[in-house]
């Protein structure tokens, strides 16, 4: 019989080396291969991006996760208030009757007026949380979350530190509580 080099437990009854219990390891490239395909088949939306794969990575957590993407989906409206040029085509601002914008002083205008104060309101208190974390935090989050930058290691503490800010400001959990059952 063999002497054992290793645990016991890696060697099959015949004597011959196991690998039953030895970490498989992937190589970067193949890593990478397979977080991309998980993103593009994903239902989540964001997996796709620089912060959805930090959650991939387990860089951020969840909620960290959720608080990038709705600054994502906060930027993208504070820009379609301010009418930014490039974000919507000229189709998405007609009115749905027939081909003009509605009028700022109708109904509907009041009511996009509103939305568009509310928004701009929203997305100022949220810029001013993440810039209160610090300056070059600030800078690194909104690489990723806006520009898609994929952040390098020291990076990923700053981007995590912004959305530890911003989950504290929208109050996100990571794991919903169960609703209590009426008896």
């Amino acid at each position: 019989m063999k002497p054992f080099a290793t645990s016991p437990a890696y060697y099959t009854p015949s004597g011959q080396l196991s690998h039953a219990g030895q970490r498989k390891w992937f190589a970067p490239a193949e890593i990478k291969r397979m977080l991309d395909n998980l993103a593009a088949n994903s239902r989540l939306p964001g997996l796709g991006t620089a912060y959805g794969r930090m959650m991939l990575e387990e860089a951020i957590s969840i909620a960290e996760f959720e608080a990038c993407r709705r600054w994502d989906d906060l930027r993208a409206s504070y820009l379609a208030a301010l009418d930014a040029s490039g974000l919507r085509s000229q189709l998405s601002a007609l009115d749905a009757r027939g081909g003009e914008a509605p009028d700022p002083g109708s109904e509907l205008g009041e009511k996009i007026a509103t939305r568009d104060r509310r928004v701009i309101a929203e997305y100022m208190a949220a810029l001013r949380v993440i810039e209160a974390v610090g300056r070059v935090e600030h800078i690194d989050f909104r690489g990723v979350c806006e520009s898609d930058n994929y952040a390098t290691y020291s990076e990923k503490g700053n981007v995590r530190r912004c959305a530890r800010a911003l989950v504290a400001f929208w109050n996100i959990s990571d794991i919903e509580k169960p609703k209590k059952r009426r008896s």
